[in-house]
């Protein structure tokens, strides 16, 4: 994971946390995550935004970015770093050994294994109009 969270995982970061908090608008927690994104990793950042959405007392996005409670689970970065013992399997080693997404992966694989592929699902008009709709509506703003 990098260091610093990128601007498309704030976004769906922030996303996720308006629907956790719907007081929250997107926007305002975007804002939040862009001041606190040198706070920690991530994945640390990513914790401590659900972890402040959960606790009613917080009155606004705001919170995130301030030191407090809902980062005090968040496991530091000096735990994290990149000293940990690596997944020894082959094409795994950028996993941590205790935790290999690689190895959980090959594992449920193994479990249910695809014997056909599946026929290909047509899902009718559903994208294309929604592609239409984003793009009216967002000509329509810009033009406003």
């Amino acid at each position: 994971m990098t260091d610093e969270i990128t601007g498309d995982q704030a976004r769906a970061l922030a996303a996720l946390v308006a629907t956790l908090r719907p007081d929250w608008d997107a926007p305002g927690v975007l804002a939040a995550l862009r001041t606190a994104r040198t706070k920690g990793t991530a994945d640390q950042l990513a914790h401590a935004a659900i972890n402040a959405a959960t606790n009613t007392a917080n009155r606004t996005p705001a919170v995130i970015a301030l030191d407090g409670p809902h980062w005090s689970t968040v496991r530091p970065v000096e735990t994290r770093g990149g000293d940990y013992d690596r997944c020894q399997v082959p094409g795994h080693q950028q996993w941590p050994a205790w935790h290999c997404a690689g190895c959980r992966a090959d594992a449920r694989a193994a479990d249910h294994p695809r014997e056909t592929t599946p026929e290909p699902v047509d899902v009718g008009p559903g994208p294309e109009l929604a592609r239409t709709a984003l793009h009216a509506a967002l000509t329509h703003q810009e033009h406003a």
